[in-house]
């Protein structure tokens, strides 16, 4: 009978009751759902963090690009109707130092130079075909460029002695995300050329 009692008291000391068991499945449940929200936001933020990132290289490398032609070169006038700018221009012409004239302009999608994911930024120097300047992760939904003074100032008997400068605005956004996620960035910024001739 002493081997019965002994065998009984094992028995009944060792496991789990069904209620610890639920509670025990419940904590982890609760738990694991915790985690797995916090993965979810994170994975969530870590998309919104990279496609922010991407536009805003593409913005800031189509920018440095535009601003340092402009810097070096001087503005085009003779690109223009006339040699006069009026009002906004969809395209900046510049001739660098070399004598080259550098073209910027609005890509539209599908003609052949951007994706037909969504327009981009063009730029062509010379005799060579238009190149796209941002890529394809991108599109470009604005670029004006507002010319000052509308004729050319270096030309002896110019009535605005004023050094040429150009506004660029420009608006870009992440096309490779959901769209509720999609970034977009507008900058603008005033560039004078530093070619000083008369």
């Amino acid at each position: 009978m002493a081997e019965n009692k002994i065998k009984q008291s094992k028995f009944g000391a060792s496991g789990f009751t069904l209620v610890e068991m639920i509670v025990a499945v419940a904590v982890f449940a609760v738990a694991a759902l915790a985690l797995l929200n916090i993965y979810m936001i994170n994975n969530a933020t870590q998309r919104k963090i990279a496609a922010i990132s991407l536009v805003t290289v593409e913005a800031r490398y189509a920018l440095e690009t535009m601003t340092r032609a402009t810097r070096t070169g001087a503005i085009d006038y003779s690109y223009y109707s006339d040699g006069t700018v009026s009002n906004i221009q969809n395209e900046l012409a510049i001739e660098d130092s070399g004598g080259n004239n550098i073209v910027f302009k609005m890509g539209v999608s599908g003609d052949g130079y951007c994706s037909d994911r969504g327009d981009c930024i063009l730029y062509k120097i010379g005799s060579i075909d238009w190149t796209p300047l941002t890529s394809d992760d991108v599109e470009a939904t604005r670029l004006d460029f507002y010319i000052y003074p509308p004729q050319n100032p270096l030309l002896t008997g110019a009535s605005l002695p004023a050094q040429p400068r150009v506004t660029m605005v420009f608006t870009l956004r992440n096309i490779t995300v959901k769209t509720a996620e999609r970034k977009v960035i507008e900058l603008q910024t005033t560039v004078s050329s530093r070619v000083y001739k008369r």
